[in-house]
């Protein structure tokens, strides 16, 4: 018994001390790492690319299965500008404006290699066949495609 009044006073003695002791006063606040910017700053000379144009959505097929303009009530229209910036309208309404590049030979994440569109860090193969646009996002979680038509 008096062992463990021994034990319980030490460990009473210890918590006191150590509750007593003062903290470090604080120093001038650190600078934090601030975040890269992105600075918007579409090219000055014309980009021509094959995928250059005006594309009015006609499909998605995904994993949930296929979305159309009259399954989802909604239209969607992608306009690849020759300042090498794309913009994206949803029902008429821009809601993305951004740089895009057209890769050559690209190495996708499965080894194979063609061209690529990069949009906000997202590498799709595109293929074009009379007025068509696919675009092929080739990501292992949600690998999707999307068809487009070209707006004359």
């Amino acid at each position: 018994m008096m062992r463990f009044l021994s034990y319980l006073a030490i460990i009473y003695f210890v918590a006191a001390i150590s509750g007593c002791l003062k903290k470090a006063t604080p120093g001038p606040d650190k600078p934090q790492p601030t975040n890269p910017i992105f600075v918007f700053t579409p090219s000055k000379n014309p980009v021509i690319t094959p995928v250059t144009g005006n594309w009015q959505w006609i499909i998605t097929f995904g994993l949930d299965g296929p979305f159309t303009p009259a399954n989802t009530r909604s239209t969607m229209r992608i306009q690849f500008n020759t300042d090498s910036t794309v913009s994206e309208f949803r029902n008429d309404t821009l809601v993305l404006k951004e740089n895009y590049s057209y890769v050559k030979n690209y190495t996708f994440f499965d080894n194979t290699v063609s061209d690529a569109v990069e949009m906000n860090q997202s590498y799709s193969r595109p293929t074009i066949k009379t007025d068509t646009l696919t675009l092929d996002f080739i990501v292992m979680a949600d690998p999707s495609t999307g068809k487009f038509v070209r707006i004359k």
